[in-house]
């Protein structure tokens, strides 16, 4: 896994990790929120309480388990930032966005708030698994804006939901999504999604498929 702050951003708020967990794998990317000292602190916060909490709990077999998991872990991170709020008055309105993946036997399960974004890709165009929680697509949704004019709106990256707010949702993907032979699957904040087109991912994606991972994240 790979974060960059990009060619437009003095800094870097994002985290991300993966690792083994029982007889599964987890992954995650966090993007902070909140200024850059903030930002950092409450993304890196809540990637490490995913190691610690993986590290002490297991994951049961079932796919209830994993549900009730995932939302453990992630009201685990979001009360561990909370934490720090309230040991610190002047990092008051940090918090991250946040993507969590578990992996097991060829299945994938992930949950999520804010706007980080899974996609699929198995040699078509790259298929969003996740939806967004932000303010513009709450606006699409009741009409009162169009995707191309959310593409330019002032508020186009306000987020209504992530790790260190008040009343966080963390989503369920549901029932597990099967993994293909050859899929790819691409975990992002919109560092990488709001410069980078479907089309021009879809191209990257596809030259790189008999690459490593690690040298198709350099190369988006």
């Amino acid at each position: 896994m790979l974060t960059d702050r990009g060619r437009h951003r003095e800094a870097n708020e994002d985290h991300c990790d993966t690792f083994v967990a029982g007889t599964g794998r987890v992954c995650v990317v966090c993007d902070g929120v909140g200024g850059v000292v903030g930002g950092s602190l409450a993304s890196g916060v809540a990637v490490e309480t995913f190691r610690d909490w993986f590290a002490r709990n297991e994951v049961g077999p079932g796919p209830g388990d994993i549900e009730a998991g995932l939302s453990d872990a992630m009201r685990a991170a979001d009360e561990a930032i909370a934490r720090r709020i309230a040991a610190d008055s002047t990092l008051r309105g940090m918090a991250t966005t946040c993507l969590l993946a578990f992996i097991r036997s060829d299945t994938l399960w992930y949950s999520h708030a804010g706007d980080c974004r899974l996609y699929a890709f198995s040699g078509g165009r790259p298929v969003q698994l996740t939806e967004d929680d932000s303010y513009m697509d709450i606006l699409i949704a009741e009409g009162e804006i169009t995707p191309r004019e959310a593409r330019r709106h002032p508020l186009r990256r306000a987020i209504v939901n992530a790790l260190g707010v008040e009343e966080m949702v963390p989503h369920f993907s549901g029932s597990g999504y099967p993994l293909r032979d050859g899929e790819l699957l691409v975990m992002c904040s919109d560092g990488l999604y709001e410069e980078l087109s479907a089309a021009r991912m879809k191209r990257i994606l596809r030259r790189g498929r008999n690459d490593s991972c690690d040298r198709i994240a350099r190369t988006l």
